[in-house]
């Protein structure tokens, strides 16, 4: 029997806008050990806002790291790359940063 046990769920996050209508998300990971490690689910509602003016400093809510890529070359030096996403806070929508690292395969 695959039974996956999940927390409960995150708080909401704010507006993805401070104008108009945007959306917000929350999450909940699955904590038993038939998950694959990081599995998590999101949930997602929309939002509207009027003349709110949000204070742009707000910190910003990143979920977890992504996978590494694989390397960008079979031989020599390359880079592998991973993402994560602003899924609260003072995130535009769709905002999301990359990290990068070099790689090095086998010879040329």
């Amino acid at each position: 029997v695959d039974v996956k046990a999940w927390d409960n769920w995150s708080n909401w996050s704010t507006c993805s806008v401070t104008c108009g209508q945007g959306q917000q998300v929350r999450w909940r990971h699955c904590s038993s050990k038939e998950c694959v490690k990081g599995l998590k689910m999101a949930q997602l509602k929309r939002c509207r806002l009027k003349n709110s003016r949000r204070n742009d400093r707000e910190p910003k809510i990143w979920d977890q790291w992504g996978n590494w890529s694989a390397c960008s070359v079979t031989c020599g030096i390359g880079k592998i790359m991973r993402w994560r996403h602003c899924i609260g806070g003072s995130c535009s929508l769709g905002e999301k940063k990359a990290q990068l690292k070099t790689c090095t395969s086998a010879a040329c």
